[in-house]
């Protein structure tokens, strides 16, 4: 079944074809397309947008760089690292609850990248839910595994989770 969508006409009289608007949402709801490839935006436009909000998380523009990495996870939901890039920007400003959530879909699309969970397990611990950090930590753990690659990230784990556990086992004074 085709949906037909209205076009509007856009501020200066200008109309948009009305055919390749329905090219387009038919590509999108149909075919499940991203919103680059839509725009015909190619993968070196998607990474100099990348590195440009990379550039800004690396000057501490923080704010501005969530812009830029919003705007990325639109055009393309599909790819963990604009994801993570996003969910770690968001937990250096304090947004914490939002950066869960973005480390969680970049978690998702990359089940073996141990990098996400550690990094929301910054975040909930900010949050002060020590229990839900030190379930976090375990995952990470269970994520990085025997990996060489994430030999690094396992020990910085395990040393955490040590130190979690202690606190959440000692009773306030």
């Amino acid at each position: 079944m085709t949906t037909r969508i209205q076009t509007e006409p856009l501020p200066g009289g200008n109309q948009i074809e009305e055919e390749y608007l329905q090219e387009m949402a038919r590509r999108f709801l149909e075919e499940g397309a991203q919103l680059h490839e839509l725009q015909n935006l190619s993968t070196e436009e998607l990474d100099a947008l990348y590195h440009l909000g990379h550039n800004l998380h690396g000057a501490g523009a923080y704010d501005e760089a969530v812009q830029v990495f919003e705007l990325l996870t639109a055009l393309n939901d599909a790819n963990p690292r604009n994801w993570l890039a996003l969910g770690v920007t968001l937990r250096l400003l304090g947004r914490h609850d939002e950066a869960i959530e973005a480390l969680s879909v970049a978690q998702e699309l990359d089940p073996d990248n141990p990098l996400p969970t550690m990094n929301a397990y910054e975040s909930i611990l900010a949050l002060g839910d020590l229990p839900r950090a030190a379930i976090a930590l375990r995952l990470v753990l269970l994520i990085a595994g025997d990996t060489p690659d994430h030999a690094t990230i396992r020990t910085q784990s395990e040393a955490l989770l040590g130190e979690l556990e202690k606190t959440i086992s000692t009773p306030a004074a």
